[in-house]
């Protein structure tokens, strides 16, 4: 079945916004067409996208302009046993993935831009702060450092499901930590039950997203935060594959919200994509999902399963949503892309005006 998406959290939230936030849908790559497997995970920086498999065939691939001609120009390395590649994210000149098989083999790996191997390490291998085997992995991202301090504390972060901290890494070595860590406890009643974590570039602060919602942490310096904020609390389960990304001023009015997949509710996309406000605290944020001009609703096929990832680049403010089940990497920005006759008419209204001068 297929449905039109106007999509607004079905969830226990004590407030309503004052506003909703548009996306349109600019472009669509099938990963099927492309001849790769269904994606899992997916980073975008804004020219090239890169999308994780999941499932024993996992892999990274890179999709070179994804938005006008997609081609996949890379692939990173021999595929990942178990679940494949649930996290995956780009830094600084670095793509990070890792695997997610509760400690059976889990594996992290970061490679250069173009599909050469850096570091890897599995979940056993990893030394956490305490000295201690990290075990298992569930969530690695590119830590940005303290952009108000400098840049100092970047790197590649690590957590895992019931860890208490954020394991820091260079993306050269994956053997050792860089530093102490960071305590990240959640607070009530979001659990230290982590799946994903994202920071937002501008600032270095972080969003994790545990089973149980979502929190942030506030960067105060290299390698500390101020005290957690609850975001959203929506339990969901035991799922992996749970996911959040942080969208600063996504629609160009200055908004900003945490888009997050929800695999516990009923299998249409308006039910399993979630949206709050990213500055309060369980405020459900209705989004509307259109085609480009804004003259129709997006519509998508419905999952049954609910993965689906984000990877937000705020530079060009376009946002790439993959959808594992149907194969297909959804790209929206929030603004509209007048239709050609909107933009003909537009011309001759222009023309108008100057023939009246």
């Amino acid at each position: 079945m297929k449905r039109f998406l106007s999509v607004c959290a079905g969830l226990a939230i004590v407030a309503s916004p004052a506003f909703a936030i548009n996306f349109y849908n600019i472009a669509t790559v099938d990963t099927l067409t492309l001849g790769i497997d269904q994606p899992g995970s997916v980073a975008w920086n804004g020219s090239d996208l890169y999308v994780g498999s999941l499932f024993g065939s996992g892999q990274i691939r890179k999709i070179s302009n994804p938005l006008t001609a997609p081609a996949v120009t890379a692939t990173f390395g021999a595929p990942v046993a178990g679940n494949g590649y649930v996290s995956l994210d780009v830094g600084n000149g670095y793509v990070v993935g890792a695997s997610n098989n509760s400690g059976v083999n889990d594996v992290v790996r970061t490679f250069d831009l173009n599909g050469n191997l850096l570091s890897q390490n599995t979940g056993g291998g990893l030394i956490q702060s305490s000295g201690s085997p990290f075990n298992r992995i569930d969530g690695a991202s590119a830590d940005p450092g303290w952009v108000g301090g400098g840049g100092g504390g970047a790197g590649v972060s690590l957590t895992f499901f019931g860890g208490g901290r954020r394991n820091l890494y260079s993306q050269n070595n994956l053997t050792a930590p860089l530093n102490q860590g960071v305590i990240i406890q959640a607070p009530s009643p979001v659990s230290n039950g982590w799946r994903d974590s994202n920071y937002d570039d501008a600032t270095g602060n972080l969003y994790m997203r545990a089973t149980q919602g979502i929190s942030r942490y506030i960067r105060t310096g290299d390698n500390s935060f101020s005290a957690a904020q609850v975001i959203a609390t929506f339990p969901d389960g035991t799922n992996s594959a749970i996911n959040v990304d942080f969208l600063p001023n996504f629609d160009g009015s200055g908004t900003d919200v945490a888009i997050a997949n929800f695999r516990s509710a009923p299998d249409t996309f308006a039910s399993q994509i979630v949206l709050f406000d990213a500055n309060a605290s369980n405020v459900a944020v209705p989004g509307v999902f259109l085609n480009a001009d804004g003259s129709a609703p997006f519509v998508a096929a419905d999952s049954t399963n609910g993965i689906y990832d984000f990877s937000y680049d705020a530079v060009s403010r376009i946002l790439a949503l993959s959808d594992h089940q149907n194969g297909k990497i959804y790209f929206f920005q929030g603004t509209a892309i007048p239709e050609p006759a909107s933009l003909s008419l537009l011309a001759l209204g222009g023309l108008a005006l100057l023939r009246r001068r």
